[in-house]
């Protein structure tokens, strides 16, 4: 074998392994011996850190769907008994918190209701509202039917379900082990100013009560 060819099998045959390449981003350091497990250890306050108020946009004033099984914030004060003033359009209902001022001219418009919270299977919150008794204690079964509904709510998912040969609603528990509701990192009174933001009458010149009154179109 000639020396060209004996150096070339010296260099192939050789039993030095490859240098392996520094640890990421510790090039010009020395290689990395171990984590730091202390400081990798989730804290107590790790939820903290991670929780984060949902923004709520909007408010829907209505009562549940048919198809839609839901709950209600027990605490009393997460509701309101107010008068209101509903117009209704066609398949529409749009509701009007007033002002206690007009209660008394308005007597014969307003209804008295209790509002209350609301959430979904979807985490979806809105607002309830149920017609109370009128002073003189006239009331209808559609309306103490809701309010049995939304009571048994306060403890149960339920669904709301009418019933028209009957002239009531009916409830029906979801059979399933639904988890209890998650309610948002809100107050109330957040919830309420949403809902009815730009429908507060607070004046007989109202447009609405204008309409009503044929005053506009």
């Amino acid at each position: 074998m000639n020396d060209d060819k004996k150096n070339k099998a010296d260099s192939g045959s050789g039993s030095t392994k490859p240098t392996s390449p520094p640890f990421q981003g510790e090039a010009n350091s020395e290689r990395m011996t171990g984590f730091d497990l202390e400081s990798l250890k989730l804290s107590q306050d790790f939820s903290n850190l991670l929780s984060v108020k949902k923004n709520i946009h909007g408010i829907q004033i209505r009562k549940p769907g048919k198809n839609e099984f839901f709950r209600i914030r027990s605490e009393p004060d997460w509701s309101i008994d107010t008068a209101v003033l509903e117009v209704k359009k066609e398949m529409d209902t749009t509701t009007y918190v007033v002002a206690p001022s007009l209660w008394k001219p308005l007597m014969d418009d307003i209804t008295p209701q209790r509002i209350f919270t609301a959430i979904n299977t979807q985490g979806v919150v809105f607002l309830v509202p149920v017609t109370l008794p009128k002073p003189d204690g006239t009331t209808s079964m559609w309306h103490e039917t809701r309010l049995a509904a939304v009571e048994e709510a306060k403890t149960d998912w339920v669904k709301l379900v009418s019933n028209k040969a009957a002239g009531a609603y009916e409830t029906f528990v979801a059979k399933g082990n639904l988890p209890e509701p998650t309610w948002p990192n809100t107050t109330f009174q957040e919830l309420f100013n949403i809902a009815f933001e730009g429908h507060y009458i607070d004046s007989l010149d109202h447009p609405v009560l204008q309409r009503r009154r044929g005053e506009i179109l």
